[in-house]
C-alpha cells in the first residue's frame, strides 16, 4: 500500500483504516468489507474511486478495522479527445430533436447521481432543481447566464470532486428573472427557510434549557469571548 497506493488518505500507513462505523464508507466498498471474515483478503473490485484490493483486519459488530489498496485509472488526453468529439455528435443530435436529453442522459451519462432523474441536477442547499446564479460553478454561471430555455451547451471541461477529468453538456431547462420572494413563484424555498427557521428555533430553546442543567467546561483562552448561547450560566 506504501508503495503503490494512491488513497492519500491511507496510503502513507499501510492503508490502514480503524474503528469505522459502517455507513461511513461508499456502498459497495461497505459491502465487500463486511462479507469478508479477518484476516481474508478480497478480489480487486471496482468503486466510483477505482479499482481496489481490501482486507478485513477485524471486525467488531459494525465497527471495522481494514487496509486496501487504491488504484485510479488513468485518463489519457487521447481518451479526453475522442469524449469531447463524442459529446459534440450526441449534443448536434440534441439539437435536432433526434433524441431527448433525458434519454441522452440515461444512456450515456457517468455522473450516477443524475443518470436516472433526466441528468437534473439538485441545489444541495435547498433540494430543489433551482439555483441562484452565485451558487453555480463560475463556468456554467458564465455559459448559462445569458442564454434561452432549452438551449444545450458545452462540451465544458471539469473536475469532479474525486479529481477526475470530464466533459459534460448542460441544459438550462427554467430561467426565473430576479424578484422578490413569493408564495406562487417560491412556495417550496420558502417552506424550506420556515421550517428550517423552526427547527433553529426549537433547537436553541433546547440548548438553553439543557445549559442550565449540564457541567459544561470552558478553556481560559475562551473565557472573556461571546457566545451565541450562554454557556457560562452557573448552575
Amino acid at each position: 500500500a506504501i508503495l503503490y497506493s494512491e488513497d492519500p488518505g491511507s496510503s502513507r500507513n499501510g492503508g490502514e483504516y480503524f474503528g469505522v462505523k459502517k455507513g461511513q464508507l461508499e456502498k459497495k466498498f461497505e459491502s465487500v468489507i463486511f462479507s469478508l471474515s479477518p484476516g481474508e483478503m478480497s478480489s480487486v473490485f471496482e468503486t466510483e474511486y477505482g479499482f481496489h484490493i481490501a482486507e478485513l483486519l477485524d471486525r467488531r459488530g459494525g465497527i471495522v478495522d481494514f487496509c486496501h489498496i487504491l488504484m485510479i485509472p488513468k485518463i489519457f488526453q487521447h481518451q479526453m479527445d475522442e469524449t469531447k468529439k463524442f459529446l459534440i455528435s450526441l449534443k448536434d443530435i440534441l439539437d435536432n430533436n433526434e433524441l431527448t436529453f433525458e434519454k441522452a442522459a440515461k444512456e450515456y451519462s457517468n455522473d450516477l447521481s443524475t443518470k436516472y432523474n433526466g441528468g437534473l441536477l439538485i441545489n444541495p442547499q435547498t433540494g430543489e432543481h433551482l439555483f441562484f446564479l452565485e451558487e453555480l460553478d463560475p463556468l456554467i454561471k458564465n455559459n448559462v447566464e445569458n442564454i434561452d430555455e432549452g438551449t444545450v451547451i458545452g462540451p465544458l471541461y471539469y473536475k469532479m470532486e474525486d479529481g477526475k477529468e470530464a466533459y459534460r453538456l448542460i441544459k438550462l431547462i427554467e430561467k426565473k428573472d430576479a424578484h422578490f420572494a413569493n408564495v406562487s413563484q417560491d412556495y417550496n424555498l420558502i417552506k424550506m427557510y420556515a421550517e428550517n427557521d423552526k427547527k433553529q428555533s426549537k433547537l436553541s430553546d433546547w440548548i438553553n434549557l439543557k445549559i442550565k442543567e449540564t457541567y459544561i467546561y470552558i478553556n481560559k483562552d475562551f473565557i472573556d469571548k461571546d457566545f451565541v448561547y450562554n454557556w457560562k450560566t452557573k448552575i
